[in-house]
Formats: structure tokens, C-alpha cells, sequence
């Protein structure tokens, strides 16, 4: 494994990504499935850390996707290229968060261009090996292990955290782990993971039972992640047309307090096709007041909410077959301070999987406040999938 890490991360890491991306190419000529898609997202701001600066940024992303199977093993490979381009790369704020240390394991990412108004970088966004019998599954690689049931807040999503504030709301970040899967007679499910990190006091482990009874799915996991340890409970059903999730988790470790995290969610679409959410949460472990707010947790992706207590709601509605208009939007209870996020999608007629996005996420509050302290963002995205 140490020999691979040498031959990403060294003086050969070009010539492998360029082997790579030939054998993404020729997969076609093999019968190999071959997908992924080019976006170009194209964001205007103004940063937040250092001196105050508009900005603009382009980025372009390459996405190759790779799959094949023999007999029980499955192969895949999804491998990320962009290029960015803008003022925002003059930025202290661009520098800072480009050069904060990747912790996974395996060191399958990293810069392929860096000057002054171009920057390249590369990733493995998924690379595993799968192995499916009749009962057991395992996978082994960079992956996603989703064990979430609320669809704002997620503190059971301990592998692969989503930020509620993400601009891309569909990539997560992939974790380097072994996943072994055992289903029972009664179509339970037992999960067992362990994700090393390049620090080992960093790794995690967990084991979840997932099953369901009288309507109800539920889930009960307990783990260790990094120096905490956890205890937490999904539950999901429906009531009529209204779906209901929930989940707690309880955590502990030797540095902190132990603390709580509760999640409450509810979800109706009607006939018509509009579909509405909302969402509470608590966070045993935020401040009360922003005297408390220590916002480099929350830039550093450490913590998702400086406060305790969260309102959030969606709603989205299809205008045509082509166009979806969604509101999204969460407050701050304790300090008032609120986010909203409106977007427009569009499917353009006459070109096959050709996608148009465009929107914004608007802070409001005051400066010490939570989403007071960022500022505007306006996007446009394109989508080509292939």
C-alpha cells in the first residue's frame, strides 16, 4: 500500500493520472461501461477571511466514470479533474482552504497546475472493489456509506458529512474504508466499517443493525470516530402522505462534554407535484450566544452549526417537465441570524442530458452572528452528462 501512495503522490503521479484517463478512454472498446459528465460552474462572492474582496471563479470539472463486473466482484472508478480559473485565486481565503491537509488515507488527490490565475487539481472521487455473495457484501476503497435518514442535518452521516450550507448538495466526500455488509433471513441488515485516516488517532469504526418493523424503519449504530464515541438511532415511516425521520445521536470522548444531537424531520409532496419539508434540529453541542462562535470550525468543515437550536425547510416545485423552481432555507434560532437558497433547473430541449442551474444563497444577521458572517453567493452551473 505504501509503494502505491509512492507512486500517486511522487514524481510518476502525472504519468499514472495520464494512464488512467487512457484506460477511462478505451474502456468503450472492451465493453466496459464508461459515463460521467463536464460542468462548468461559474460563482461570484465576496470572501470572508482575510481582507474583504469580490471575487469571481470558473470552474471546470471533468468527471470519468468506470465500471465493470466479473462473476461476484464489482470494479469502479471515478476520477475527478478541474481546472479553476478567476480573481477568487488571488485570495487569501482560495489559499488558505487549498492548502488545509487532506486527511484520508490513501493520497489519491492532489494539484496538477498552480499559478497565479489557472489552478488544476485531481481526485479518485470513487475508487472500489466489491465483492457481493449471497448474504455479505464488502467493499473496499474510497466510497460513500450514507446511514442518514433526515435530509438536512445528519449527525448518523458520520462517514460522509454533508454541510447544510454546501453549494453542490449532490457530491460528497468520498472516506477510505472497508464496508462489510450481512443481511439476515428477516431482511435485516448488520454493517460493519472501519476508515483509517493518515493519522491514526484519526481513524473511525462503526457497526449498525438496520431493520424494520409495523411500518417503522429504524436503525441503532455505535462507533468510534476519531476521539468520540457514539450511540445513534434513525427512525423513518408514513403517516398517510407525510413521511416522518428522526435522529439522535448521544456522544462522548475523554476532551469534551458528552452532548446530544437531535433531528425531527417531515415531508408531504402533494398531487399537483410540489413537495414540502421541514426540519429541526438540535445541537447539544453549539453555543448559545455568538460571543461563543468559534467560525473556524465551521470553515474548516469540523462543525456544520456553531449554535443549538435550527429550523429548516425546502420547497420544490415542477413548473413544466422541464423546469424546477426550489426554495431552501434554514434559521438560527438562537441568534436570528438565517439562510435562504432559491434555484431555477432546466433540461434543455434538443440536447440529450444538457442541464442548466442557476441560483443563490443569501446571509442574513448581524456580523457576529452565524450566517450574518458570510456573505452573498451568486452561481450558474452547467451539466453535460455523457
Amino acid at each position: 500500500m505504501a509503494k502505491l501512495q509512492a507512486i500517486w503522490g511522487g514524481e510518476h503521479k502525472h504519468l499514472f493520472h495520464m494512464t488512467l484517463v487512457l484506460v477511462l478512454l478505451s474502456a468503450p472498446v472492451r465493453g466496459v461501461e464508461l459515463g460521467g459528465y463536464y460542468k462548468n460552474l461559474l460563482i461570484d462572492s465576496e470572501t470572508v477571511l482575510g481582507e474583504k474582496a469580490d471575487y469571481w471563479l470558473d470552474i471546470n470539472r471533468l468527471r470519468l466514470d468506470i465500471s465493470e463486473s466479473w462473476q461476484q466482484f464489482e470494479l469502479e472508478l471515478v476520477y475527478d479533474h478541474e481546472i479553476q480559473v478567476g480573481r477568487y485565486l488571488e485570495t487569501l481565503q482560495f489559499r488558505q482552504l487549498v492548502e488545509m491537509d487532506d486527511p484520508r488515507y490513501w493520497e489519491w488527490q492532489g494539484n496538477s497546475l498552480d499559478r497565479k490565475d489557472v489552478y488544476g487539481s485531481h481526485q479518485l472521487y470513487r475508487g472500489t472493489v466489491k465483492y457481493r455473495g449471497d448474504n455479505v457484501d464488502v467493499r473496499v476503497g474510497r466510497q460513500q456509506i450514507n446511514w442518514a435518514t433526515a435530509l438536512i442535518w445528519n449527525p448518523l452521516d458520520l462517514f460522509n458529512p454533508l454541510s447544510p450550507l454546501q453549494l453542490e448538495r449532490d457530491e460528497r466526500t468520498g472516506v477510505d474504508a472497508v464496508l462489510l455488509d450481512i443481511s439476515t433471513q428477516d431482511l435485516s441488515r448488520w454493517s460493519f466499517v472501519y476508515a483509517p485516516m493518515r493519522d491514526a488517532s484519526d481513524a473511525s469504526g462503526a457497526v449498525r443493525f438496520k431493520s424494520n418493523a409495523y411500518a417503522l424503519d429504524w436503525s441503532i449504530m455505535t462507533g468510534k470516530f476519531a476521539n468520540e464515541n457514539k450511540l445513534g438511532l434513525g427512525l423513518a415511516s408514513q403517516v398517510g402522505m407525510v413521511g416522518l425521520r428522526s435522529e439522535i445521536v448521544f456522544s462522548d470522548s475523554d476532551t469534551r462534554q458528552r452532548y446530544s444531537e437531535w433531528v425531527v424531520s417531515a415531508d408531504y409532496t402533494t398531487l399537483s407535484g410540489t413537495s414540502f419539508l421541514i426540519e429541526g434540529y438540535f445541537n447539544g453541542d453549539g453555543e448559545s450566544t455568538p460571543a461563543n462562535y468559534d467560525f473556524n470550525l465551521l470553515i474548516s468543515g469540523k462543525k456544520f452549526g456553531l449554535a443549538r437550536r435550527y429550523l429548516g425547510a425546502k420547497v420544490e416545485k415542477d413548473l413544466t417537465q422541464l423546469m424546477t423552481l426550489a426554495l431552501y432555507a434554514i434559521s438560527n434560532l438562537d441568534d436570528h441570524s438565517y439562510f435562504l437558497f432559491p434555484s431555477a433547473s432546466y433540461a434543455v430541449p434538443g440536447f440529450e442530458d444538457l442541464y442548466l442551474e442557476g441560483g443563490a444563497q443569501l446571509f442574513y444577521g448581524g456580523e457576529t452572528d452565524e450566517y450574518g458572517f458570510f456573505n452573498h453567493l451568486y452561481y450558474t452551473e452547467l451539466t453535460l452528462y455523457f
